[in-house]
C-alpha cells in the first residue's frame, strides 16, 4: 500500500476470526489480534507529529467505568491523549513511537530493487517481530545502553518525554517494522478487557460505526491539526457495522 506519507506492506491477523486461515502466529500467546506493517516513510517526520489510535466519525456511548479505564491507560502510557466524550469525531491517540507494541528499525537491503529495499517478508508463520529500536535512539542513549536492547515498556517511557519526541525523527532512509497487538480487544465479540475484573462489550456503544484504527500526521506548527493519514483501517462487525456487500476472503495462509 502507499499513502502520501508511507509506502509498505501489511499483514493483519485476528485470532479465531470466522473464515480466516489458521496461523501459528498466536500459538502460546495471549494476544487476540496483530497488525504488522513494514515499510518506509516518504518524508522526514518528527515523532511527536505522528499519532496512532482510534477515531470515530460520530459520538460513541461511553460505558460506566470509562473514566476508570482511561485512568488505567494513562497510567500505562503518559503520552496518551483522548477526547472520547466529544459529540463529534471522538478519538484516543498516542504518539506512534509510544503506542506500537513491537518496533524494529533497520537499514534497507541494498540488493533489493523490487521492494524498495524491504527485502522478502520475514514474519510468516510463528516468527515474531523482535523489538530493536536502537536506530531511533540518540547516540548518548545508545552509549548508555551498550549492547542492551530497549524493551517496549522502556521505549514507551523514554519517548513519553515530549522533548525526546521532538528531537527524534521518522527517517525515509530506514525500514520500519511495526506490530500492533493486544490481548484487550476481541474483534470477534467486540469486547474489551481492561483488567482482571473490568470487561465490557462495545457493540451498543459504537452507534452503528466500525472500529477504526489510524496513524495520523499532525501539522508541524499546530499539533492539534491533522494534515493526513499514514494508514487507516476499519473493523466491521455484523452487530455494529455490517461488512460491505461482495466482500471476498482470499486465502493467504502460506504467508500468515
Amino acid at each position: 500500500f502507499e499513502t502520501p506519507f508511507f509506502k509498505g506492506r501489511m499483514v493483519m491477523r485476528i485470532k479465531d476470526a470466522i473464515g480466516a486461515p489458521r496461523t501459528p502466529y498466536f500459538n502460546g500467546k495471549r494476544r487476540l489480534f496483530s497488525i504488522q506493517i513494514e515499510g518506509r516513510f516518504k518524508q522526514r517526520l518528527r515523532t511527536d507529529r505522528v499519532l496512532f489510535g482510534s477515531s470515530f466519525k460520530h459520538k460513541i456511548s461511553m460505558p460506566r467505568g470509562a473514566s476508570i479505564a482511561m485512568s488505567i491507560l494513562k497510567s500505562i502510557d503518559s503520552a496518551l491523549q483522548e477526547d472520547l466524550f466529544a459529540e463529534k469525531n471522538p478519538w484516543i491517540m498516542s504518539p506512534l513511537i509510544c503506542a506500537v507494541e513491537r518496533l524494529q528499525v533497520r537499514k534497507p537491503d541494498p540488493n533489493d530493487t523490487e521492494n524498495d529495499g524491504l527485502g522478502p517478508w520475514r514474519y510468516g508463520g510463528d516468527r515474531s517481530i523482535e523489538e530493536d529500536s536502537s536506530l531511533v535512539l540518540s547516540e548518548e542513549k545508545k552509549a548508555k545502553m551498550g549492547d542492551k536492547k530497549m524493551s517496549f515498556g522502556a521505549r514507551r517511557k523514554y519517548f513519553g518525554d515530549v522533548k525526546k519526541r521532538e528531537a527524534t525523527y521518522w527517517e525515509p532512509d530506514l525500514v520500519y517494522t511495526f506490530d500492533f497487538l493486544s490481548a484487550r480487544m476481541d474483534f470477534n465479540t467486540y469486547k474489551v478487557k481492561m483488567a482482571k475484573f473490568i470487561e465490557f462489550g462495545t457493540t451498543k456503544l459504537m452507534n452503528n460505526q466500525p472500529f477504526r484504527l489510524e496513524a495520523r500526521v499532525m501539522d508541524e506548527n499546530d499539533n492539534s491539526k491533522k494534515i493526513g493519514a499514514m494508514w487507516a483501517f476499519e473493523f466491521c462487525h455484523n452487530k455494529v457495522s455490517p461488512f460491505p456487500a461482495g466482500l471476498q476472503i482470499v486465502d493467504h495462509s502460506n504467508d500468515m
